[in-house]
This record gives structure tokens, sequence and C-alpha cells, in this order.
């Protein structure tokens, strides 16, 4: 399992893949959805849920910076 991270590397750069991997793994997007719930309680009305996923915060420092300089 500790070594999956380099196998995947070596395995990207052996098929001319790794920059463009790099440049996809910096990439952060962000999505925002809007949805009304007739159900939801008043208390959460106006409530924002925050969900990140596969950031890949192992191999992508050029993610973690994206990350912390998005603002609402």
């Amino acid at each position: 399992m500790y070594s999956a991270p380099s196998i995947i590397g070596t395995a990207l750069k052996l098929a001319g893949l790794y920059a463009r991997a790099r440049k996809n793994a910096d990439c952060v997007l962000v999505r925002r959805n809007v949805f009304t719930l007739l159900a939801l309680p008043k208390n959460f009305d106006g409530f924002t849920m925050l969900h990140i996923s596969d950031l890949h915060a192992d191999i992508s420092v050029g993610a973690m910076r994206h990350l912390v300089g998005i603002s609402r």
C-alpha cells in the first residue's frame, strides 16, 4: 500500500502522462449547487454544506494552495 504512489507515478511516467496527471491533480473544481427541500427544518434555512473529495493531498501541493486560496 505504501508503494502504490511510486508505482502509479512510475507507470504514468512510462506512459508519458505524468505531467498531465500532475496538472489534473493541481486543478481544484468548485461546484455550487442550490437546492430546496420542502421538509427541511427552518433552523437549516440558508445552511451551507461543504463536501471535499479526491484532493490528492499526498501528491499535490498545488491543489492544497488552490484550496486555501478559494474564497466564498
